[in-house]
């Protein structure tokens, strides 16, 4: 029979394998999200605007830089950037409610 002090390692060590396999599939489940947004958002850019844009020549700065065509990955990107904050604030909110 095992000793008092036997038994609470054995519930820690088991305690930690639970919370290592918890984490685990969380970051496997992170992965896949990223893996199908990243998926979602090639062809979102080659809808919007192609994957090809050009540059003029100015001297001024910011978007005078960019021809009219980058508009599609200016939307594309904002989309991408709300969507990640969404999945950021859902994985928060639910890592507190543990």
């Amino acid at each position: 029979m095992k000793t008092t002090g036997e038994m609470a390692l054995a519930v820690h060590a088991r305690a930690a394998a639970l919370k290592q396999g918890r984490e685990r599939a969380g970051l496997i489940f992170a992965g896949g999200v990223s893996t199908v947004l990243g998926a979602v958002l090639i062809p979102l850019i080659g809808v919007s605007g192609g994957l090809r844009h050009g540059v003029r020549v100015v001297d001024e700065a910011g978007t005078a830089l960019l021809v009219e065509s980058a508009g599609g990955y200016v939307l594309t990107a904002v989309i991408a950037f709300m969507v990640g904050v969404i999945v950021t604030v859902a994985c928060v909110r639910r890592k507190k409610r543990r």
